[in-house]
């Protein structure tokens, strides 16, 4: 396999890592914005959700090239992943715009006296599945023949 190969395929592992650090945040704030009543951090959810829309066009484009590569199954099988999760990462940041823009609604009927709304429960419940993804080795082990 060729180095130029090899290094497009890392590339495309770290925009993926990286988008989903995208996805994480926009959650975090969009939660956030909404328990604190954070209009000014709702609204740079709903301004970053192009920064989620724009990755998922350069994984596209990065698997789109490595695909005419003619690659191997293990890497055709990582490529064709890598699409469909990046897709998955971008409908999570639609829905962290969603909850920004409910945000944005609930505090304009809100009264405005300030009251404690937090749960106490963890803002990012992404962190976990990061954390994981990053920990491996992102290699898919051959099939096992019968």
């Amino acid at each position: 396999m060729s180095v130029h190969f090899e290094q497009n395929l890392n590339e495309l592992k770290e925009k993926l890592l990286t988008m989903a650090g995208f996805a994480e945040i926009a959650v975090t704030r969009a939660l956030k914005s909404l328990l604190d009543r954070d209009e000014a951090m709702a609204r740079q959810v709903k301004e970053d959700d192009n920064l989620l829309d724009q990755s998922e066009i350069e994984i596209d484009e990065l698997s789109i090239n490595l695909l005419a590569k003619a690659p191997l199954a293990t890497d055709l099988r990582f490529i064709t992943v890598a699409m469909k999760i990046s897709h998955d990462l971008e409908r999570v940041g639609d829905e962290a715009t969603t909850i920004s823009r409910r945000a944005i609604e609930l505090n304009r009927k809100r009264s405005s006296s300030p009251t404690s709304t937090s749960p106490g429960w963890p803002i990012s419940p992404c962190k976990c599945s990061g954390k994981a993804w990053r920990a491996s080795s992102i290699a898919i082990p051959p099939k096992p023949e019968p």
